[in-house]
């Protein structure tokens, strides 16, 4: 079980996306939504996450854990509105960024 928690500025509102692997069935993509604190517990092996706040002010903080120890952690830097996070996985090992577009994962 994967954790994604999404911290920051309370009540900052976030969207985005995350695909999760789970052995070698193909990947499956789930949408999130809501504010600062939450947490999730993603049942895979890997899990790669775009998110974005609502707005260019605030931060927002994404963390991956696996089995309560952070794997990986990016936060975004105002007015930078969108956070890639990806866990270790069949593309490698745990990688995150910040940006002002949407991230694409290669």
């Amino acid at each position: 079980m994967i954790e994604l928690e999404i911290a920051g500025d309370p009540g900052l509102s976030f969207s985005g996306d995350c695909s999760i692997t789970i052995g070698k069935l193909p990947e499956k993509r789930y949408r999130i939504q809501g504010e600062a604190p939450a947490k999730y517990w993603l049942p895979g092996d890997a899990i790669r996450c775009s998110l974005a706040k609502t707005g260019i002010s605030g931060r927002l903080i994404a963390r991956i854990s696996r089995h309560g120890v952070v794997e990986i952690q990016q936060a975004t830097i105002p007015p930078l509105r969108w956070v890639g996070i990806a866990s270790s996985g069949p593309w490698g090992e745990a990688k995150g960024t910040a940006s002002a577009a949407r991230p694409l994962w290669q």
